[in-house]
Order: structure tokens, then sequence, then C-alpha cells
């Protein structure tokens, strides 16, 4: 290999080289040193504002705690509701004949309807009833049912008189009994 002499070279050519062998220098340093520390930086603040997020995430979560375990205990109260979906429903179908006869509520039908399962809790048990009874047998009625180990929500509810004269209203009512389980 021949050896550069820089000597024989004029001055604007030694320039040409010095800036020439610079620029290479400077672009193998970046290539070579600063790239791939560049890289690894980058990968550092992603690794923090992700983690930073995380805690956010998690401070939020402690400083709810205790609105959170107030939830916990209101939807464990309504956990009594175990069992395949045929016990399930047969459960819920006892429980508003329960609270019916309670409330002095005469039934004249009720037909369990389709269940509605979402693919994780809670799964929705649907009952259509139909019943007579005066207001305050209703309004009985429906207090039975907010008080129940087994969440209700009345889904859709029409009362009716057979005639203007009669104290006895009819209620046809669409309940949907909640199970977390």
């Amino acid at each position: 290999m021949k050896k550069l002499n820089l000597d024989k070279l004029n001055k604007r050519e030694k320039i040409l080289a010095l800036v020439v062998g610079g620029l290479l220098l400077v672009f193998m340093f970046k290539i070579l040193i600063f790239g791939p520390l560049v890289g690894k930086l980058s990968n550092v603040g992603q690794e923090i504002s992700q983690t930073q997020l995380s805690i956010r995430k998690y401070l939020e979560i402690v400083e709810r705690k205790e609105d959170i375990l107030k939830a916990q205990e209101q939807i464990q109260r309504y956990s009594g509701l175990k069992g395949t979906d045929q016990e399930k429903m047969t459960t819920i179908l006892s429980k508003i004949e329960t609270g019916a006869r309670k409330a002095g509520l005469s039934i004249l039908d009720m037909n369990p309807q389709a269940t509605v399962k979402t693919g994780v809790p809670p799964t929705i048990y649907r009952v259509q009833l139909r019943a007579e009874a005066d207001m305050e047998s209703i309004v009985d009625f429906i207090y039975n049912l907010e008080n129940s180990d087994i969440l209700f929500k009345i889904d859709k509810l029409d009362l009716s008189t057979r005639d203007e004269t009669a104290k006895t209203i009819r209620i046809d009512a669409h309940i949907l009994g909640i199970s977390f389980t």
C-alpha cells in the first residue's frame, strides 16, 4: 500500500484532504458512537414515559381506593346469585314470587325471557310479569325487589286499570335480574 505524501500536494489540496478526512472522521464517529447512544437514550426515554404513565394510573387508583372499596362492598351485597344459568333463573323467579306474595300481588303470568350474556359479568336474566294489586301493594313489591340480595332492575313498567271505579291495578313489567358471577 502506498503511503499518502501530503508534502507533494499544494495548499488547496491539503485543505481539501483534511476537510474530507475530518468529515469522514465525524461521520464515522456519528455512525459508530452517537447513533447507538442516541437510539438507547430514545428507548430509555420511552420506557421512562411509559413508567410515569403507569405510576400516574396506579396513584389515581390508590387515591380512589375508598370509593372502589365502597363500590365493591355494594356489588358484593348482590352476589347471592350462584349456580348454573337455569339455577340462577329459578332463584330469580323465586325471589320475584316471594316479593310479590309479601306485597300482596296476584300474579297472573310470569315468564322467563331470553338471557343476555355479554361474555363477561354481568349476565342479565329477563322475566316478564303480569299481576294485579292495589297501588300500595305495587309500591311494596318494588320496595321488596330493591332490597333483595339479587340486583333487580325494572326495565319496563305499565300500570293500567280495568275500569275507572276499580281499585285494582294491572301491572305489566319486564324485570331484569343481574348476576355478577
